[in-house]
């Protein structure tokens, strides 16, 4: 049963009658011991006290129930039960006060994110434009929030509203709350539109410098020497890179690079996968010039 917030009141409050000027029923929370008012929406338990001595039961109606049962017990604790419950109480003459009902319920809403109409994982990186909703099944959604890379604090957030592509490099972050103020988990993204920018180094000099917009296979035209060293930079906004090399530090080319032609792959944190190909030069060129070998 999906009830939207502020509807409690307008769905289940009864006149007060002239018998029951005076407060027959008081109910607090369990868990927090805080007065709870009549139609609240809330996220613990109820306890309901008689506090009128001319009452001796108290009715109760559970959400799985169709019918009032009661306790003379003058004390009764909601069940675990999400949905609403209903309890008044009676005299010895079996006048009934009004009823009191309060909506319990204790589960979290769920949110989503998405992007081009598909859901993206909690920590994905993107490129796209995405946008954030949430579902609750029982009280229903109050409020959204969410956090830019540029605010220091969550504000709030319209379900659905698009976070286009230039708003931004950097983490968003989203939750929501419901009626009964049961928060959602978080959910975050790392919004990455930077195109990569790869540079290798020969012996601490640039040699080879390129932005990456698409996957592809490069040959960088670096020939080196054996035992020379290669550093290579790959600049992103998050720098997240993965890579078959080591990546912002000088490796020598040793022996255990035997061959003439290796390839460095690099993946940035949104997919766009890239081989750059050099050389080792294994054998120095010969000039023969007037018989002589130069």
């Amino acid at each position: 049963m999906l009830i939207v917030c502020g509807s409690l009141a307008a769905l289940f409050t009864v006149p007060l009658s002239a018998s029951a000027a005076t407060i027959p029923l008081e109910m607090t929370g369990v868990t927090s011991g805080n007065k709870i008012s009549n139609n609240a929406v809330v996220n613990e338990r109820i306890k309901v006290n008689i506090k009128n001595d001319e009452f001796l039961r108290i009715y109760y109606k559970t959400p799985l129930s169709s019918n009032f049962t009661y306790t003379s017990s003058g004390v009764y604790i909601s069940g675990y039960t999400n949905g609403l419950y209903i309890v008044y109480a009676t005299k010895e003459s079996g006048e009934k006060s009004q009823e009191y009902s309060f909506f319990y319920d204790n589960v979290k809403p769920e949110g989503t994110i998405y992007s081009e109409g598909k859901v993206v994982n909690d920590g994905a990186y993107l490129s796209k434009s995405f946008s954030y909703s949430a579902t609750d099944s029982g009280s229903g959604i109050s409020a959204m929030y969410y956090k830019t890379p540029v605010s220091e604090e969550f504000t709030l957030y319209n379900s659905g509203t698009v976070i286009p592509t230039n708003s931004g490099d950097g983490l968003y972050t989203f939750y929501s709350v419901d009626c009964a103020g049961n928060e959602s988990e978080k959910l975050s993204v790392y919004l990455e539109t930077q195109a990569p920018i790869i540079k290798i180094y020969r012996n601490d000099e640039l040699a080879y410098s390129k932005t990456i917009t698409n996957s592809g296979t490069f040959d960088t035209d670096i020939y080196i020497n054996p035992n020379d060293k290669l550093k290579i930079c790959c600049d992103t906004s998050s720098g997240n890179v993965t890579s078959n090399y080591t990546l912002d530090t000088n490796i020598t080319i040793g022996s255990e690079y035997s061959g003439i032609n290796y390839t460095i792959d690099i993946t940035t944190a949104t997919g766009i996968a890239s081989h750059f190909t050099y050389h080792i030069v294994r054998n120095k060129p010969i000039v023969v010039i007037d018989d002589i070998t130069y």
